[in-house]
């Protein structure tokens, strides 16, 4: 069996065959390595073919092109080479020189129509057309006659042979060549006494060196704990499997912008290369919300004199990381690039498929490991084709392929600097590449000098920062600022006093009632000391009682607390001491829960409170607290929000001007008062004329009962969070609750896309998206959803405006991520007691003068149509092994999935300390942790999969009604069903397969759900891995099958079947044999 490349080449020396087709075989280089490997996964990939096509113009004497192209290709190796794997190991063949005709084809007898029609075919199908490495002839020319003395000239070239520089090579010889020959001379170029083969061999035998070993070191403390992945948004999912479909966008920069960028390098000692770097640099670090950038900026890598002349594939991308920190200025931005860029250069003999093995990155089928951002800069002349007699145009297409995921490309020439922006379609809309390109501009117009600090380059244009600041923020609305909450619930009171204001039960009561009963206490509170801004708290189960006390403690001038019943009792002591409340409100049972001895307790029921009088107040609070109402804190305890009057009646303003609230409709409140949207259900009705019917702690929960107080009371308007809507839709008596509802209002946490697709089967009313946190007041934005394909959070209401900011609060670019803060009239107080988190969270506007914005660290994008989409979460966007992850997204993935009714992702830690993602999950019954594997790497990449998935019998809920993240169990393997812990092999086969991992891998425990590429696999030995599993076990693998099933048992599952326990595979022939078959296994894979 053959061990070595060394070996092969040393039996084809001895071999001695008449008709010989091979002239030599050599190792791959590495960068041929990684092409290869490229090309095994996907064979019908024509991403890496270079594909020109030029329009030739005159007395072309096609003889002569002939000839010329013959000789280069006799010239140069690399072009007579092809590619064959033996006994496990890559290498290229170089056959015999052979001449060749160019295939010629005559268009000038059609329509001119018909012409361009076959000329843009002819261009598409040869930048689409697939090469086979294993038969050779990697290159094709072909020549189309469209008029006399016009001709198309199409140059296609396998990456693997060729690159850039090369491309300029051939391009130039040819000129030489044809001229040369069209004046009947010899050809004036000096025959090539090295080859790439031989840069490959000497590629080879540098290997394991001492310089080699130094720049792998650098590389590999230069990459540690670098981002895997880029964070820049993309307009699309990124498929599970990298696709190479790119496109063009050309921009050009005017004389001042490169003025300004020479004045830039003479002041700082720079080159236009590190300014431009630079300035990129900062784009993709605003653009990706990060500091940490990785940048490939290929070199030529000709740097010894021998292969300056040679065609072949000697590019090389080196990574160059930027870090950006805070409050640094440009120039020494610029300072700490420069340095990057001469380590790195000085580095360079490390090739990049060196760096990725050395550095062993997570390797993933969606995307190229380390580089996938691109910076090339061209400083050379243009480079064209001289023919004599022929004037040579190259006919420009924006259809390009690319395997990265978005480059910049900028050339230097005697008008200035143009460039253009080559990115995947599969993650990118054209749209949002044209805007960077402006903001890339941009950066460099705003730089005014270097001394500037770099948060202070403006990426938006004036205009642009007008429409997003302004002009998607214009509502501004009329509103009696002057009145409070009261004030609008008497004016409704004149209107109908006899109607039913609230029923709870077989109980109600009347407008005039409502107002009377709450007057009566407002003038009890009075006398026990009530007056402007004292809080009291309201503890009562929900029913008539609840909502008198609630307008008594507002018309008194004092604040409420809602405390529900249900709270622990450490959580109610914990409010009623914090907020410094005097008086409680309750009854005789709820009142046994209070051990705070220094408040005093009023019960609601006491006859004497309703003797008094029950004629309005006077009163002036319209800038007064409302409620302190308490929500979770990140510290543990909650944190109580101050919300003023003034607030509350904008929010009623903004909602009703968008959704029908009207009088003698009738609407369900299932909201608990603790939860600040109990307001719009409340407060906002009663101000408008509805019928508020309260449900019971039973009509909560119970769809039955639910579904009966529905049409009992004909009930037309409903608010729900998305965790109760999907209780609803799964309960089975989703048309029995929303047969009768007319609107229906979804908030509170994030709506998902499916929960609305299973949502519009069942209902025909009108749905609306409601969002906003309690800080600015219930709801900030609405969105009807009733006609919608897609989730977005709609406008905001009344008087309100939204900003997406960055960490410094200037506004982000349309179609980028940041936070979502909101201004206006709804923002609240701020924090009880909380100064520090105040300053915080509550900031002046930097847009609005006098105003204040509240930052809510839910994470946003504002579309290029204006809409608003929600993200998530800042603490729920996690980072583990350098990948920034959406734990919504990988949610919303499994709901996809026909067993699963609901699911949450979290991060936990295992015993080493290890992040992990761990997904809960509600279905029928147990689900195999391997199908859910591959259920989700079919829609997300590979690092996006839980590790781990455990089922539960119920989803924890908050009494809000939402997902409480923070009650699941934590992680344990007893808590495990059908995971991926260690596993022993099951049979013969899995045996096989864990010996070969444990020998590439140089490992001495191998279990069966092990991932190859967490346990030191990587692509270079993956060839090694199928070859040897091929000899040992008779299974052919492909190269992807591994990505595919990176463990043993899907390996197993997948593909071994029916395969002999005993069978034997002989890995050893004797030596005449193995000429035989070596020779027929070269000749046989190629053309005749």
């Amino acid at each position: 069996m053959h061990n070595s490349t060394s070996d092969i080449n040393k039996e084809f020396s001895e071999l001695t065959v008449s008709d010989q087709k091979i002239m030599k075989i050599a190792p791959l280089s590495y960068g041929q390595k990684r092409l290869s490997f490229i090309y095994n996964l996907k064979p019908d990939n024509s991403a890496y073919n270079i594909s020109r096509a030029l329009r030739l113009k005159g007395d072309l004497n096609i003889e002569v092109l002939t000839k010329s192209l013959n000789e280069i290709v006799r010239r140069h190796d690399s072009l007579r080479t092809s590619f064959q794997e033996i006994n496990g190991e890559d290498a290229q063949i170089v056959s015999h020189f052979k001449g060749f005709q160019i295939p010629f084809q005559d268009l000038s007898s059609l329509t001119n129509d018909q012409i361009e029609n076959a000329v843009n075919h002819a261009i598409e199908e040869e930048r689409n057309t697939t090469f086979i490495l294993t038969e050779g002839d990697l290159f094709r020319f072909k020549l189309y006659k469209i008029h006399q003395h016009d001709f198309l000239f199409i140059i296609t070239i396998h990456h693997i042979i060729t690159d850039g520089w090369s491309m300029r090579i051939f391009y130039n010889e040819l000129s030489t060549l044809y001229n040369a020959y069209s004046s009947g001379e010899n050809s004036p170029l000096e025959e090539l006494t090295f080859q790439y083969t031989d840069f490959a061999k000497l590629q080879k035998q540098s290997f394991g060196n001492k310089k080699q070993k130094l720049q792998l070191e650098y590389w590999k403390q230069k990459l540690k704990d670098s981002p895997e992945l880029h964070q820049l948004p993309t307009d699309y999912l990124r498929p599970n499997e990298q696709t190479f479909e790119g496109e063009r966008v050309c921009f050009e920069m005017d004389k001042l912008i490169s003025e300004n960028i020479k004045n830039i390098c003479e002041e700082s000692g720079s080159t236009v290369y590190m300014v431009l770097l630079t300035a990129y640099s900062i784009l993709l670090s605003r653009y990706s919300n990060s500091p940490d950038i990785i940048i490939g900026s290929p070199i030529a890598s000709r740097n010894q004199l021998e292969i300056e002349p040679l065609i072949g594939f000697f590019v090389n991308s080196i990574p160059l990381r930027i870090l950006i920190s805070e409050d640094i200025t440009f120039k020494e931005l610029l300072l700490k690039v420069r340095a990057t860029v001469f380590e790195a250069f000085g580095n360079q003999d490390a090739t990049f498929d060196q760096i990725v093995e050395e550095v062993q990155p997570s390797r993933s089928l969606s995307h190229s490991p380390i580089i996938q951002l691109i910076f090339a800069y061209h400083n050379l002349p243009d480079v064209n084709l001289n023919l004599s007699g022929v004037t040579a145009e190259f006919i420009p297409t924006d259809e390009i392929s690319t395997d990265n995921d978005l480059e910049i490309h900028l050339n230097q020439n005697p008008k200035g600097i143009s460039g253009y922006f080559v990115y995947n379609k599969a993650l990118f809309h054209k749209v949002r590449i044209e805007k960077m390109a402006e903001h890339f501009i941009n950066i460099l117009k705003n730089i005014s000098t270097v001394n500037q600090k770099v948060d202070d380059i403006n990426l938006l244009s004036e205009e642009e920062k007008h429409y997003i600041l302004y002009d998607l923020n214009s509502s501004l609305i009329d509103y009696p600022k002057n009145k409070s909450v009261c004030d609008l619930f008497e004016e409704q009171v004149s209107k109908t006093p006899n109607s039913d204001a609230v029923v709870y039960k077989n109980s109600k009561i009347s407008y005039k009632e409502l107002n009377d009963r709450a007057n009566q206490l407002a003038y009890f509170l009075k006398e026990k000391g009530a007056e402007k801004e004292i809080v009291i708290a309201l503890m009562l189960h929900r029913s008539i009682e609840m909502m008198v006390g609630l307008y008594g403690i507002l018309k008194s001038g004092c604040a409420y607390i809602p405390i529900d019943p249900e709270y622990p009792q450490e959580r109610i002591n914990y409010m009623l001491e914090n907020s410094n409340a005097k008086i409680l409100i309750t009854d005789d049972e709820l009142k046994k829960r209070v051990s705070n001895s220094q408040i005093e307790i009023i019960n609601i029921n006491e006859s004497k409170i309703f003797e008094n009088e029950t004629h309005n107040q006077s009163k002036d609070f319209s800038k007064d607290i409302a409620y302190l109402i308490y929500t979770s804190g990140s510290t543990g305890t909650p944190k109580g929000i101050m919300v003023e009057h003034r607030n509350v009646v904008n929010f009623i303003t903004g909602v009703t001007n968008k959704i029908p609230f009207e009088s003698g409709k009738t609407i369900l409140s299932l909201t608990t008062i603790s939860f600040d949207i109990f307001v719009l259900e409340t407060f906002l009705s009663l101000s408008k004329g509805l019928r508020v019917v309260m449900g019971s702690s039973e009509e909560q929960t119970d769809p039955t009962r639910m579904a009966e107080v529905i049409q009992k009371y004909n009930v037309e308007m409903l608010q729900f969070t998305p965790s109760r809507l999907k209780m609803i839709l799964d309960s089975g008596k989703g048309k029995e609750i929303l047969g009768n509802i007319k609107e229906l209002m979804v908030g509170g946490e994030a709506f998902p896309l499916e929960l609305l697709k299973d949502l519009k089967k069942i209902y025909l009313g009108r749905i609306f998206n409601m969002y906003g946190p309690t800080e600015t007041t219930v709801w900030s934005s609405i969105k009807e959803l009733t006609n919608e394909e897609s989730i977005t959070l709609g406008e905001p209401i009344a008087n309100t405006q939204i900003y997406i900011l960055d960490k410094n609060n200037e506004i982000k670019p349309l179609g980028v991520q940041g936070e979502l803060c909101i201004g206006g009239d709804g923002v609240a107080r701020g924090y009880w007691k909380l100064d520090e988190l105040n300053k915080d969270k509550f900031i002046n506007n930097p847009f609005v003068e006098g105003g204040r914005v509240y930052k809510t660290g839910d994470l946003a994008i504002r579309k290029y149509d204006g809409a608003l989409e929600f993200v998530g979460r800042m603490d729920d966007q996690v980072k583990i092994r350098g990948y920034r992850i959406e734990l919504s997204e990988i949610e919303l993935v499994l709901l996809n999935h026909e067993n699963i009714d609901d699911a949450a992702v979290v991060v936990k830690k295992d015993s080493n300390n290890n992040k992990i993602l761990c997904a809960y999950y509600l279905s029928a019954s147990d689900l195999f942790a391997d199908e859910l594997r591959e259920f989700l790497l079919k829609k997300l990449p590979g690092y996006m999969v839980p590790g781990y998935f455990i089922r539960l019998e119920k989803m924890p809920m908050t009494s809000n009604g939402k997902v409480d993240k923070k009650a699941f169990p934590e992680f344990s393997r007893e808590k495990l069903s059908l995971t991926n812990n260690y596993e022993e092999p099951k049979n013969t086969s899995e045996k096989t397969i864990i010996d070969i991992w444990k020998e590439i891998l140089n490992l001495q425990s191998v279990g069966v759900n092990d991932n190859f590429f967490d346990v030191g696999g990587h692509s270079l030995l993956i060839a090694k891995l199928t070859h040897l599993i091929k000899v040992r076990t008779g299974i052919e693998l492909d190269d992807m099958d591994i990505f595919r099933y990176p463990t043993i048992r899907l390996i197993s599952n997948n593909f071994f079947k029916q395969v002999e326990e005993d069978k034997k595979i002989s890995s050893s022939i004797n030596t005449g044999e193995s000429k035989k078959i070596l020779l027929n296994k070269i000749l046989g894979n190629r053309k005749k």
